[in-house]
């Protein structure tokens, strides 16, 4: 195949991809689908699969870096469908049907003008009105259920529906919409209510089976293959584990040099020193002016660093009532590659309940608690941020719509360290500093324990119950914030792992740089040829760069 051929062949699936995934290419900024759901009946879903192994003939020949990162989003995605299958799950069509319309509801923050108000608001309605289709669709597939799917199910449907009764007729008003556009939106609410209640019925309805049911068990090699397909690495349940096994083991050695010897102590102190001050209300007002400062402040330390390119900055806002249940801490929303509406990235931050007892404030210091905030910020913004909202600047179409985790998330928890170690050396404050850095060594070794329970839950070593006593007894979490987030990684296998291993195949690149350039290398334009690439898997980002590299060795991109 020609490069031009290749070319017109990665467009084409490219139009052809948001057809059959229009929720991402929504998200991602592509609007020509806005009034489609995805069709996820039997036949929807081999048509798909039909689709994907067509493109993958057409491009498996292929060597160009393009064609590779295609090659991954189709496998990832064959993958998904064949062997994780989450439309036999619930909680995969709910959050289909919500996540639909999620996009278009901020995206109507932004709007300006009627015609562009217009084509988001009938789109919007034209979605909602297929949720009864959607919802049918899950009948062919849904005979039985777990505990877990169940749950996430119906705590999805109980905050949307929450959100819908008590806070969307004011969220709507509050838009800059004429009449006809609010009243239109508004008239939604009863037809969508009984939607999610006739599928919130049916999913009570469903046998529940227990997680170790056979009907569950998957297959010997589901967890390397998931890590090829998916990322693109050679990893084995048994060898990743041991990996991470080691660098606990070093985590809990550095966290015992900085506490000095003491780091169950020291994190209590460092809580008690960094906590917020208690009161009944107004916690909230603390918090986000909090995260405003801070985040500007390492903003502008990258800047003038020159650690990361740093552009335009983010908004922050507090996280919709509707997505609380999914994002109970912090999350970030990255503006669409493809959007022509004039949109920055956006910071979710979930608020504290208010009021606030002093009892339900001490259960949860370890929230309110700077360093914690600090965590959010370098993650979510020096890591998500400067990375993604590169993105679409980018001129490589392949690159434009790739999302691989095990880069996007690894590149985060790579920053967390990279920037803890910058900036505390920067820090007159010893303390503050000593601070920093013991917190980020707890928070990567709550990421290694992620590691544990996702291959132990996935593989059946570890029951649902004996995973949130671990992950809380671990890292100190309540036990209800800890089921949530076992929950989550049972549901989405390989998922919680991506952090870890996306941070350790990035460390080996780096090392390997290093060892090449020695004085030559440099921090700073690694980190610039690093998001370069968008968000394509690891492997690729390490050809590009070394072939490029070894071309010109007196340059590092």
């Amino acid at each position: 195949m020609k490069k031009n051929e290749l070319s017109k062949t990665i467009r084409e699936f490219r139009d052809r991809y948001f057809r059959f995934f229009p929720r991402k290419a929504t998200f991602l900024g592509n609007h020509d689908y806005d009034d489609m759901l995805g069709k996820w009946n039997r036949e929807g879903v081999r048509e798909k699969i039909t689709f994907l192994e067509h493109y993958r003939d057409l491009v498996k020949d292929y060597l160009e870096i393009d064609a590779l990162v295609v090659r991954n989003i189709i496998d990832s995605h064959l993958f998904h469908l064949k062997s994780i299958r989450p439309y036999l799950r619930p909680d995969f069509f709910v959050e289909e049907a919500l996540d639909s319309i999620d996009t278009m509801i901020h995206l109507l923050e932004k709007t300006q003008d009627r015609e562009t108000m217009a084509r988001l608001v009938n789109a919007l309605v034209s979605r909602v009105n297929g949720f009864p289709l959607l919802f049918e669709q899950a009948r062919d597939w849904l005979t039985y259920n777990t505990p877990t799917s169940r749950n996430h199910a119906l705590r999805m449907v109980a905050f949307f529906k929450e959100f819908l009764e008590n806070h969307y007729r004011p969220y709507v008003h509050s838009l800059n919409l004429e009449n006809d556009f609010r009243e239109k939106l508004i008239g939604v609410i009863p037809f969508t209510m009984e939607s999610l209640s006739r599928f919130a019925h049916f999913v009570r309805t469903l046998e529940v089976i227990p997680h170790h049911h056979p009907r569950l068990k998957r297959p010997r090699n589901f967890y390397r293959d998931l890590f090829g397909k998916k990322y693109m690495l050679d990893y084995t349940p048994d060898g990743l584990l041991e990996v991470a096994s080691r660098r606990a083991a070093e985590l809990v050695a550095d966290m015992k040099e900085i506490s000095g010897n003491d780091p169950e102590g020291y994190y209590e102190s460092l809580v008690k020193r960094n906590s917020l001050p208690y009161s009944e209300n107004g916690l909230n007002d603390r918090i986000m002016r909090y995260f405003k400062k801070t985040a500007k402040k390492y903003l502008e330390f990258c800047r003038s660093s020159r650690l990361v390119p740093a552009g335009e900055e983010p908004l922050i806002e507090w996280t919709p009532l509707y997505k609380r249940a999914s994002s109970p801490l912090a999350a970030y929303i990255a503006r669409g590659p493809y959007e022509t509406l004039k949109n920055r990235g956006l910071f979710w931050i979930c608020p504290a309940r208010e009021p606030l007892t002093r009892k339900e404030f001490e259960e949860q210091r370890a929230i309110y608690n700077r360093q914690m905030m600090n965590s959010m910020i370098i993650h979510e913004l020096v890591g998500h941020h400067l990375q993604l909202d590169r993105v679409p600047r980018l001129r490589r179409e392949a690159f434009k719509f790739s999302g691989n985790l095990s880069f996007d998330e690894g590149f985060a928890l790579y920053m967390e360290e990279v920037f803890a170690q910058e900036y505390a050396g920067e820090l007159k404050d010893e303390q503050e500093a000593s601070d920093m850095l013991f917190f980020q060594k707890k928070a990567e070794l709550m990421r290694v324990h992620r590691v544990y329970v996702d291959i132990n839950l996935g593989t059946g070593r570890l029951s649902l119950d004996e995973a949130v006593r671990y992950f809380a007894e671990r890292n100190a979490l309540p036990p209800d914030t800890a089921r949530i987030e076992c929950e989550k990684y049972y549901l989405n296998p390989g998922v919680a792992s991506s952090y870890f291993v996306g941070k350790l195949e990035i460390m080996k690149l780096r090392d390997e740089l290093e060892r090449k350039f020695k004085d030559r290398f440099s921090l700073s334009l690694f980190h610039r040829g690093l998001i370069n690439y968008g968000s394509i898997p690891i492997p690729l980002i390490k050809r590009a760069m070394v072939e490029k590299l070894f071309k010109a060795e007196n340059v590092i991109i």
